[in-house]
């Protein structure tokens, strides 16, 4: 796992960390191989890299090729928009000619959401950052 990210690595360790719980608890081993994982430290101070203006831009070209859907979410992202906000707040988007064009292209809203599959279900984040994900290979980024 040495090219993967340290939260990768502390994600997986922990998720290890728990089957081995749950074996010994369920009397599948009889004792821990290792107490204590070593995690890494992750500095959480920093603020979260975002792209620059040509990253952006590549990434909304290779997430309207994946889909339309997913172009929409990466612009409105893109300008501030956030999904499972808590505040409370409104946000305000400003509406792009680029950003009008693929809103306008998804057809009529129906419902509370923007964003919904084929068949009208909304998309779950994980499906979404699925989308997404494919959206930053195809983009190279």
């Amino acid at each position: 796992m040495e090219e993967k990210e340290e939260k990768t690595v502390n994600n997986v360790l922990g998720n290890l960390s728990n089957i081995m719980r749950v074996a010994k608890a369920m009397k599948v081993i009889s004792e821990l191989p290792i107490e204590n994982f070593g995690l890494f430290k992750i500095d959480t101070t920093k603020p979260p890299p975002f792209y620059d203006k040509d990253e952006l831009e590549h990434l909304v070209d290779a997430a309207l090729r994946v889909d339309m859907r997913v172009g929409a979410a990466i612009l409105l992202g893109g300008k501030g928009l956030r999904s499972g906000e808590k505040s409370g707040r409104g946000r305000e988007v400003p509406m792009t000619d680029r950003l009008r064009f693929v809103l306008k292209s998804l057809g009529r809203v129906k419902g509370e959401r923007l964003l919904v599959k084929n068949d009208g279900t909304p998309y779950s984040p994980k499906q979404l950052r699925t989308l997404v994900k494919k959206a930053q290979f195809e983009a190279g980024l």
